[in-house]
């Protein structure tokens, strides 16, 4: 498969930023995890019917995979879904679940390319809603900001 120029040119400068495989950086460090938690987090909310009690969980499911080099670059990946539940007075009101690939790395900490493809499923107004988001970030300037959203 032949990459377009510019991907891959960015796909060297990641190979580079972190070392390929095999090359002088083989002490770069690596870490794989699972990531299944959920928060959940309680507020009372005023409504012209009196006080409810909001209750947000978030559950995120996924694999987290970094690579540090000695250079101070790090390539950070998470692969998987986050599902977003409210309930008012305890009684299901509504959910959002997507689906999302995140790729990033950071040079000392600060952001230097952002990679995100996310697929977005709720409800709204009785409707099921469905919005995709790609996105790329390169040195300080979105390269593509892509999003669209249906309901039926």
């Amino acid at each position: 498969m032949k990459l377009p120029m510019r991907t891959a040119g960015l796909a060297l400068a990641i190979l580079v930023a972190i070392g390929a495989p095999g090359s002088a950086s083989a002490q770069a460090t690596t870490s794989t995890q699972q990531v299944d938690r959920t928060e959940c987090y309680s507020y009372p909310q005023e409504t012209p019917t009196g006080t409810h009690i909001y209750t947000v969980c978030v559950t995120i499911k996924g694999v987290e995979h970094d690579t540090s080099a000695p250079s101070g670059v790090t390539q950070h990946h998470f692969v998987g879904s986050e599902t977003t539940t409210l309930t008012i007075d305890g009684v299901f009101a509504d959910k959002m679940t997507y689906n999302a690939t995140y790729t990033f790395i950071t040079k000392d900490g600060a952001p230097q390319v952002v990679h995100q493809n996310a697929i977005y499923t709720f409800s709204f107004n009785g409707q099921q809603c469905t919005s995709t988001v790609q996105l790329q970030y390169v040195d300080g300037k979105f390269e593509y900001d892509r999003n669209t959203l249906t309901c039926n």
